[in-house]
Parts: C-alpha cells; structure tokens; sequence
C-alpha cells in the first residue's frame, strides 16, 4: 500500500507530486487520516478489496457508467491503473467489496466525476510541473512541429 500527502496542503510538495506522478500511489490522504487507513488494512490482512473472479466485471462495469455519465471514455486505459482508482476510491468510501462499490456507484452519479478526476490526474500530472511542461512547449514542440511539417512538404 502507498500512501501520499496531498500536495496541496504539503509544505513541500515535491515528493508527494513525484509518487503520485509514477501512478503508483493507492491513496493520497492528509496525516491525520493515514493511522485508521493503516489500521484497516491491517485488519483485513493487506486484502484491500479482493471480491473474486468477478472483479474485472465489475471495474468494467464502472468504465461503462462513466462513459455513459460523461464524455470520458477509459476503456482503453491499462487495466492496472484504473483498478488502483478505483479500489483506492472505494476505499476512501469505506466499501470492502468492489460489488458493494459498484451498488454505490450506480446510485451515487457524482461519483463518477469524481473517480474520472481521479483517473486524469494520474496521466495528466506531468503538466503539473511547470519546469518539463516549459521544456516540452518552449524545447519539444517547436521542434517537434518543425521536424513535421519538414516531413509532410
């Protein structure tokens, strides 16, 4: 289990950033809430979420309500990343079941947008660094584009 501050409420929020960059990050949560998160997961083994064989149903199932909710569309994301979403989702819920997340989900239509945030963040968090998203416009792109249009006259 990895567990990051929330950058925003960080004093340095440099490592938080970076662990919640590589995607590798199953909560992101203030310090006072992280003792009773390390409590449940120790109580219930390091089992976060372990439903059976019905468990890729059920994040499909997710996938689907949020592209019928919304105009996004992740069914092509690796299925690894948006798993850890979603269990880290429904856990922030307090559901120990991916069934009883999915129940939720279908009655609760923000939840949604909320998760879909969630699953943006992790791809789009390179664009929070001002310094690569400067090189990449200023160095990259110009480049980039020159290299293209070359190509395609």
């Amino acid at each position: 289990m990895v567990i990051a501050r929330n950058p925003e409420t960080s004093l340095f929020s440099r490592m938080p950033e970076s662990i919640i960059a590589a995607g590798i990050t199953d909560f992101i949560l203030e310090p006072a809430l992280m003792p009773a998160l390390i409590e449940d997961y120790i109580e219930n083994d390091g089992e976060i979420l372990s439903s059976g064989v019905d468990d890729e149903q059920h994040i499909n199932t997710i996938i689907t309500l949020i592209k019928q909710r919304s105009a996004f569309d992740f069914s092509n994301y690796k299925l690894s990343t948006i798993s850890r979403g979603i269990i880290r989702r429904a856990n922030y819920n307090n559901f120990t079941k991916l069934e009883d997340y999915v129940d939720f989900f279908r009655k609760t239509t923000e939840e949604a947008g909320i998760l879909a945030k969630d699953f943006f963040i992790s791809v789009t968090y390179f664009f929070w660094d001002n310094d690569a998203f400067d090189f990449i416009q200023k160095k990259y792109c110009p480049t980039y584009l020159k290299s293209w249009k070359q190509k395609k006259s």
